[in-house]
């Protein structure tokens, strides 16, 4: 019978920390792509809200900052009538964009949402 050779303790420890970085990676995309997901669903879900209420306004630009809980990545885009705000969450590999469209009119009122 041959003797089993010893596996280098240099091996297993290049394991461990391409295991380690390996689920970090994975982690850190995970958050960035759950924190985008679930900021359009509390967005999706205050406008419901409103729906329900017919009489109430749409949501704000502050009142969509409030329910992010972050101010937009960038600043204000404006297309035709419209403005845009975007927010980022930052993946290692990509970045979740959540567009949030307002209308024109005096006060600036959620149109639409969209995530990239």
């Amino acid at each position: 019978m041959a003797k089993q050779q010893k596996t280098s303790i240099v091996r297993n420890v290049i394991g461990l920390v391409a295991l380690v970085a390996v689920a970090v990676v994975g982690i850190l995309e995970v958050r960035a792509r759950s924190g985008a997901i679930q900021a359009v669903k509390r967005l999706e879900d205050a406008q419901d809200d409103l729906e329900t209420n017919r009489f109430a306004p749409a949501l704000s630009k502050e009142q969509v900052q409030i329910i992010l809980g972050r101010p937009p990545t960038g600043p204000d885009v404006e297309e035709g009538p419209f403005e845009m705000q975007i927010y980022v969450w930052n993946g290692v590999f990509r970045k979740h964009t959540l567009r949030a469209v307002f209308s024109g009119g005096k006060p600036k009122t959620l149109e639409s949402i969209g995530l990239d």
